[in-house]
């Protein structure tokens, strides 16, 4: 397996290793990880004390293209946060910082009329799928 692509140039300033072993350690974990699972590219951080420390992107971005994977590489992840949001949402319940039967706008007094979501009564439909 490889390891991390050449780094590509960014507009943004480039991370500095300030963990000397991590891109090491990182690189032979993911090697490890993509020779088990059909894994085409990812792209990944580490943040050290609200700092940035590592930044690489391993694989294909997109094979057809021959782009490779980069720190910056944008990934479509379609539906596959619904159950982070949903978990945040009822860790939020559980301590009292959001109450499902409360007017969407109460937590978001920033949306606009018009929409099924801004007028909405309650969010209590949750970030179900199926949910109209």
């Amino acid at each position: 397996m490889q390891g991390p692509n050449p780094p590509r140039p960014a507009a943004r300033r480039k991370p500095e290793a300030r963990l000397p072993e991590t891109r090491e350690t990182i690189g032979a974990l993911i090697a490890a990880w993509r020779e088990k699972a059909p894994i085409v590219g990812l792209s990944m951080a580490v943040v050290c004390d609200g700092e940035l420390a590592w930044a690489g992107g391993y694989g294909s971005a997109d094979r057809e293209a021959g782009a490779l994977a980069t720190p910056e590489t944008t990934y479509a992840i379609g539906s596959r946060t619904r159950p982070y949001t949903a978990l945040a949402a009822l860790r939020a319940v559980a301590v009292r910082q959001l109450d499902l039967d409360a007017p969407i706008r109460a937590r978001l007094p920033e949306l606009r009329s018009g929409g099924a979501l801004a007028d909405a009564d309650a969010c209590a439909c949750g970030p179900s799928p199926t949910a109209r």
